[in-house]
């Protein structure tokens, strides 16, 4: 793309909306168009305002020198080349656009300034500002006042002076903490937390306003050290914390660097320190405090400690493969679960007992409970008043079935926001059994059925219950008479097919896009009522079966056997990173150039990076290998490659051969890389063995699993 596009362009201004529109269409080519209503559902904006929006879209695209194409029931695209989209995206990197507020947007940014601010703001500040007049600001403030007046904060404006806040520190600190969670989604703030803060790092339309909004209450290299500390203490003491307990401690521990370090520590009560100090979580809160203190260079005070605690506590932190050892062993807490599921089953008249995962999320959400009861913590939980809202029914039967967490512990009352939480798992509960009456047969399909299949697996689990994954395929594994005789619905691929059956392409990692495209492709599918089939007398086990399982179990021992960590200083270019890849397991020279050219043809067909990691997956099935091989190959300096950076590669192969037991070992292996940083932890910092040790306990619960499944079949 020439320069001379861009200076002989005419003068077109883009609002802020408009670029962010551009910004997203530049993400898709011209094979997979973006529909208006995956504008307006990414935005949050009407499918009207959107078609407000794209004549002056497409009159500045026209005059930079690019093709704008709208079709009428399939969507819009901009008809580029990667190159020229690329060019454009640079394009819109310079242009700059004004900012404009709308009322609830302009009210929370007050909020936020007010509440960081320790001098007062002139009147005049806000009306340049936000371009608004004195009544409308006057307006703006009566709803900030009474949004603090919940805090016990006073808003004071004062002629001449200017506007400020009077309020306990500790109120003021708690405003700032849930300022971030009323204002912000748990989407918007994982996104940010799991973001690059490096400056370096560019971030573009709703990213980087979700990056402002936070970065008004702490800095941003700020959450990047926090960051970096509390997955050190997760991997240090084997713990795991939910999502939304992770984002509490992100912005606690940021919140109290900032106030550390203008000297506004809080204290705390010391007999309640002294309890605290009981409970498993004070030693963690004292490696974090340990680790602010050395990063930071300040000195955190006992009492910081003691909110650690709590806030360790309130984020649901739970010990991995260990025994719950504190008030509650795991027996009375499994049989608290058991209780509460049949209470909730009588009041529903749904079956919930032999859901797994609703067991698995129970059993790991009482035991914080019963502590936090009894500690007197409260948590918030900004969605307690929807679930009573959309789920009366559910929550009621939550309700009464807490009345065995009553017996528990000994309190008057279970608060709302704990009964709101329990009330979450037995809504997903609830929704599972469902759907297994209305379930989407579904096929995933990638070109090896190893690794890109197992990422869609994980991510199709989280966006739609209502798909039954009952196949997991290669391309070439196919066979559409089968997959009628099996009842499949349809096929989920992330290639391109040439096939005559119900199917959709998607990225492995499921874009905001794909989602929209599945939705539609759902609705179009006649989707049969599914019963559950009636028990049957118990079989003898078939010879096929237990060479089944013993085939799984050489694989697994083949595997371990021959894991690699290979360290390397430096990579000029991803061609050379496949090259050792290849190198690491080829027993020849023929079978490394095998192997090399079987990578390079998986790769051509779809690359596979995981961003949250910044790793490639280098995985094949080839002639080159004989039995599963697993390895890494841990780089001292990134490789920048396809846009990305690359710290390191997951090396997979197997061999050539409709061999199912090694490609279920592999997808094993892929969803344990998304569903859990541990694995990724050790690769990138431990040794050889630790690999090992890991996959050894890992495959061995696969193992047992699958064993399991065949036995009961």
């Amino acid at each position: 793309m020439s320069q001379m596009k861009k200076n002989n362009a005419e003068t077109t201004q883009l609002t802020a909306r408009q670029k962010e529109i551009l910004l997203l269409l530049t993400q898709f080519d011209g094979a997979n168009p973006v529909t208006v209503s995956a504008i307006s559902e990414k935005f949050k904006l009407s499918t009207r305002t959107v078609l407000r929006e794209l004549p002056q879209i497409e009159k500045w695209v026209t005059a930079q020198g690019f093709s704008f194409i709208r079709k009428p029931g399939v969507g819009l695209l901009l008809d580029e080349s990667l190159e020229n989209r690329q060019w454009m995206l640079q394009l819109l990197n310079l242009e700059e656009v004004e900012k404009s507020y709308h009322k609830d947007e302009r009210r929370k940014l007050i909020i936020g300034e007010l509440l960081s601010s320790k001098e007062p703001l002139k009147f005049l500040y806000f009306t340049s500002k936000y371009k608004i007049s004195e009544g409308t600001l006057s307006s703006d403030l009566d709803f900030v006042e009474q949004w603090l007046l919940q805090y016990q904060i006073v808003l004071v404006r004062k002629p001449g002076v200017g506007i400020f806040l009077q309020g306990a520190e500790e109120h003021i600190r708690q405003a700032v903490a849930n300022a971030v969670y009323e204002f912000m989604n748990e989407e918007e703030i994982l996104s940010l937390l799991r973001a690059h803060t490096d400056e370096k790092t560019e971030t573009h339309g709703a990213d980087a306003f979700a990056n402002n909004r936070l970065s008004q209450y702490v800095g941003k290299e700020t959450i990047k050290a926090v960051k970096e500390i509390l997955s050190a203490v997760e991997q240090k003491f084997h713990i795991k914390y939910s999502d939304s307990g992770y984002m509490a401690m992100m912005v606690h521990l940021s919140l109290a660097v900032h106030r550390i370090q203008k000297k506004e520590n809080i204290n705390m009560n010391a007999e309640e320190l002294a309890e605290l100090q009981q409970v498993t979580e004070y030693a963690i809160a004292e490696e974090i405090g340990n680790r602010l203190e050395k990063a930071f260079s300040l000195q955190v005070p006992e009492g910081e400690l003691g909110f650690i605690t709590m806030h360790l506590v309130g984020a649901e932190v739970w010990m991995q493969d260990e025994d719950i050892a504190i008030h509650w062993d795991k027996v009375h807490i499994k049989r608290l679960a058991i209780g509460m599921v049949g209470v909730v089953e009588k009041e529903l008249q749904v079956s919930l007992y032999q859901d797994e995962l609703l067991m698995t999320d129970l059993t790991q959400c009482i035991e914080p409970i019963l502590r936090r009861l009894s500690l007197g913590i409260y948590i918030r939980n900004a969605y307690s008043k929807e679930m009573q809202q959309n789920y009366p029914d559910v929550y009621e039967a939550t309700e009464k079935a807490c009345s065995l967490l009553l017996i528990a512990t000994g309190v008057e009352q279970i608060p709302e926001t704990e009964v709101g939480l329990l009330t979450m798992h037995f809504c997903a509960a609830v929704g599972r059994a469902k759907a297994k009456t209305t379930a989407v047969s579904v096929a995933l399909v990638c070109p090896t059925g190893i690794g890109t299949s197992r990422m869609l697996d994980v991510n199709l689990g989280k966006t739609f219950p209502q798909l039954q994954v009952d196949e997991i395929l290669s391309a070439r594994q196919i066979v559409v008479e089968e997959l009628h005789q099996k009842g499949i619905d349809l096929i989920v691929s992330t290639v391109q097919l040439d096939i005559d059956f119900p199917y959709i392409c998607v990225s492995p990692m499921l874009l905001e896009q794909d989602k929209l495209l599945l939705k539609n492709k759902l609705s179009e599918i006649q989707v049969k009522n599914k019963t559950v089939p009636k028990e049957i007398e118990e079989k003898p086990l078939p010879r096929a079966t237990i060479g089944e399982i013993t085939q799984i179990g050489e694989d697994i021992l083949h595997l371990l056997e021959t894991v690699v960590l290979y360290p390397v200083h430096s990579i000029s270019y991803k061609q050379e990173l496949v090259a050792k890849a290849a190198y690491i397991f080829a027993e020849s020279v023929e079978a490394e150039e095998t192997i090399k050219a079987d990578l390079l043809a998986r790769e051509r067909i779809s690359a596979t990076y995981i961003a949250e990691y910044n790793i490639v997956l280098l995985h094949c099935a080839t002639e080159g290998v004989v039995s599963p091989k697993f390895g890494y190959i841990r780089m001292m300096h990134s490789l920048y490659a396809d846009g990305h950076e690359i710290c390191g590669a997951v090396v997979m192969l197997v061999p050539k051969t409709e061999n199912k037991s090694c490609i279920e070992i592999m997808g094993h292996i892929s969803t344990l890389l998304m569903e859990s940083p541990e694995l990724y932890y050790i690769l990138k910092d431990q040794e050889e063995k630790d690999i090992i040790a890991k996959l050894e306990v890992e495959l061995g619960k696969f193992y047992k699993r699958q064993l399991k499944r065949r036995m009961e079949w």
